[in-house]
């Protein structure tokens, strides 16, 4: 919990002297963009302090500076039927995320973020980076992020439709989630580009070293109407300690259910993984989907597994996901509704969101098992910082390879989420 304060007592101490700069912000255009960044209450800028000013005994700010605080809260309540054993799961309620971000902008070219979460102890540390701009149209950024692979791991978990991803990113954020690392970013008009070189979390032990890249092009980039389309690929060679891998699921965040489960892998020497993904967007509808294949290579062979989803969304309100789109980071922000809720004047808006989701982890006498899920989701937006998600799960069909995929057949997941977000 210590950890999880520090920027906000970063902040307390920081936001006395900054002064208000409309000025500068309006010159600079936006609001801090950058990787994963999310967008929050503008505190500021310093202003040069007159020569005949008593220089102060401590540190002194300099200008321009821009300051940002921003944060996430996500509690959840979950709730499973027909988890019969050996099955069984865990219900109850989930302090999912309780993150407190301090971001902002140094002499325009420089932006930085800090951003810790009190719900994640074993992890505490989200993004931890510095990002130098001053190319046009490129980004470098240096520090604990994300990777640059698959929509749905880029999207922040605040815009993303459904209460949790995919079982398919059981598969992708085994290997590259975030990292310590470099990162560079690219765009021109609807084009999109990123890549990096990455060793572990700031939590890993193990150890090891990878890369990933993804390349997005937007035919199609409107107020109403989006086409997006990329590709992305992976590599990553696990620590010399050569520790077992593990990628598995689980029914929510909480639940210790895990249906399909391949590990631990010994002796895995290397990890490719590649795929495709799309969205299309016309008004209220938005259509997405996503393929990932892995390649494990390890002492005794190379296994194969693959996953995917597909998905849909309808804004009942009329609004479109096209508008919240950003070709010069290749993904989506969270809907926001035309008329936020207010007594009397607006109710916020409803969407209705379908995805159908299948990961294998099978391959020849490897048996990790594989696993189909239909979501069904109903989301209100009160307005841009609040919105209530309700989620409804089923496992539609497993391989019945062990004891419990064959008893997880059919099981239902009820699950509910509070989310505030500034």
């Amino acid at each position: 919990m210590r950890f999880a304060l520090l920027p906000l007592a970063l902040a307390l101490m920081l936001a006395p002297p900054l002064h208000a700069a409309a000025a500068d912000r309006a010159a600079d255009g936006s609001a801090v963009p950058g990787p994963d960044i999310e967008p929050g209450p503008d505190i500021g800028a310093a202003n040069e302090p007159s020569p005949d000013a008593a220089a102060p005994s401590g540190a002194r700010l300099r200008a321009p500076l821009e300051l940002t605080i921003g944060g996430r809260l996500h509690a959840n309540a979950s709730r499973h039927r027909r988890d019969e054993p050996p099955a069984r799961a865990a219900d109850g309620t989930d302090l999912r995320r309780a993150r407190i971000r301090v971001g902002g902008r140094l002499d325009r070219d420089w932006q930085f973020s800090a951003e810790l979460d009190a719900a994640d102890p074993d992890q505490p540390v989200r993004d931890f980076w510095l990002r130098y701009e001053g190319w046009s149209g490129i980004g470098v950024a240096i520090g604990h992020q994300k990777q640059p692979y698959s929509l749905a791991l880029e999207t922040s978990s605040n815009d993303l439709p459904f209460v949790e991803r995919g079982i398919d990113n059981a598969l992708v954020a085994s290997f590259v989630d975030r990292a310590l690392g470099i990162r560079v970013d690219a765009s021109r008009g609807r084009w999109f580009a990123a890549a990096g070189v990455y060793g572990g979390s700031i939590d890993d032990d193990e150890g090891g070293w990878g890369t990933s890249a993804r390349l997005v092009y937007a035919p199609v980039a409107g107020q109403r109407e989006t086409v997006h389309l990329g590709l992305r690929a992976a590599y990553r060679e696990p620590g010399a300690d050569g520790a077992p891998l593990r990628i598995r699921d689980e029914t929510t965040n909480s639940s210790s259910l895990h249906i399909v489960d391949a590990g631990p892998l010994a002796g895995v020497d290397r990890v490719v993984l590649f795929g495709p993904e799309a969205a299309l967007v016309i008004g209220a509808l938005s259509l997405f989907g996503e393929y990932t294949v892995a390649d494990i290579e390890r002492e005794t062979g190379t296994s194969r597994f693959d996953a995917w989803h597909i998905g849909a969304t309808w804004a009942l309100g009329g609004e479109s996901r096209a508008a919240a789109y950003s070709p010069g980071s290749g993904r989506f922000e969270r809907l926001e509704p035309e008329r936020a809720f207010s007594r009397g004047e607006g109710g916020g808006t409803w969407e209705i969101a379908a995805r159908y989701a299948s990961i294998d982890l099978n391959d020849g006498a490897l048996v990790g098992g594989e696993e189909k899920r239909l979501t069904l989701g109903a989301n209100w937006y009160a307005n841009e910082h609040v919105r209530v998600l309700l989620d409804w799960s089923r496992i539609v069909d497993t391989d019945d390879s062990n004891a419990v995929r064959a008893a997880a057949n059919g099981l239902d997941v009820f699950t509910v989420r509070f989310q505030l977000a500034f």
